[in-house]
């Protein structure tokens, strides 16, 4: 499927919050954790799976469109003022 655009995907990303809440980076309840895209207008909705608060944390990200040859998402975390958009 190369050069064609995925619209309306869903992405998983597998993060070790356990480390980060120790450390005091991430809220223990994750509200301050937010997830973007190159292309995508703010944050993106996510829901957390599975495993908050452990070293195998399943997230599944909404990406409105991924076009061809992109792969990077960025993951914030951090900021008691973010919105995240679950």
């Amino acid at each position: 499927m190369s050069g064609v655009t995925l619209t309306d995907y869903q992405v998983r990303v597998t993060v070790y919050t356990q480390a980060l809440i120790a450390a005091g980076k991430l809220s223990a309840d994750a509200r301050d954790l937010t997830f973007t895209a190159p292309d995508a207008e703010g944050p993106l909705p996510f829901q957390i799976e599975s495993g908050l608060n452990s070293p195998v944390t399943v997230v599944w990200l909404s990406v409105p469109d991924i076009p061809p040859g992109q792969s990077s998402l960025a993951m914030y975390y951090g900021n008691a003022d973010a919105v995240a958009a679950t």
